[in-house]
């Protein structure tokens, strides 16, 4: 009798799935949101991501102590002779060559700041935000962006100037990438820079004084 329930159990079973379709396994999202959602009511974050890249290894660390305190008078590599700290023994002694890994860290440190920068000013430039605070934001962006090709153009002279996030679907986004600009062209972009936030700083000193 047992077995006589369980079959009829299992058939009904069967004839219910077997009568649905499976729409019931595509659920809505729920609580999602798009990231110009986000961004819009979280504007900062962008930004604070961009800050950030200045407590990493490759940006502020040994790497950069090495090429520029330890490579002048202003340090010595120290610790022990046996201890070559990577390449920190050649750059003290004035040995090394442009494999040197100090170097490619400091390359890719700051080009990760470039493109959370440029990151940041795509986000800045689509969400709906308070002109005020937008302006801020993208100043502040546009300041770090400006310090990270700083430390490129002082390092390594001619760099490949990024100012957007690129297409890598487009050749001339791609050839951007890949093709150094002169160090004068870097220098004039952080004037640019420089000069932009210092005219958007004297107006607001001039607003806040007629307050």
């Amino acid at each position: 009798m047992k077995l006589l329930y369980m079959g009829a159990a299992l058939a009904a079973a069967l004839l219910t799935f077997s009568g649905c379709s499976s729409n019931y396994l595509d659920v809505p999202p729920e609580g999602n949101m798009t990231p110009k959602d986000y961004y819009s009511d979280h504007p900062t974050e962008v930004v604070n991501a961009v800050y950030n890249k200045l407590l990493d290894w490759n940006e502020s660390s040994f790497s950069w102590l090495g090429i520029s305190s330890i490579t002048s008078d202003d340090a010595d590599k120290g610790s022990s002779p046996g201890d070559t700290g990577t390449d920190k023994n050649l750059l003290d002694n004035f040995t090394f060559g442009a494999d040197a890994l100090s170097f490619n860290d400091v390359w890719q440190g700051n080009y990760e700041g470039v493109a959370r920068a440029n990151q940041a000013m795509k986000v800045l430039g689509e969400v709906t935000i308070n002109d005020t605070l937008k302006n801020r934001l993208e100043g502040e962006t546009r300041f770090l962006r400006a310090y990270f090709y700083w430390n490129l153009v002082r390092t390594f002279g001619a760099v490949p100037l990024v100012d957007k996030v690129p297409d890598p679907t487009n050749p001339a986004d791609v050839a951007m990438g890949n093709t150094r600009v002169t160090k004068d062209s870097i220098y004039a972009f952080i004037k640019r820079i420089c000069s932009l936030l210092l005219i958007i700083f004297r107006r607001r000193a001039n607003t806040l004084q007629k307050i």
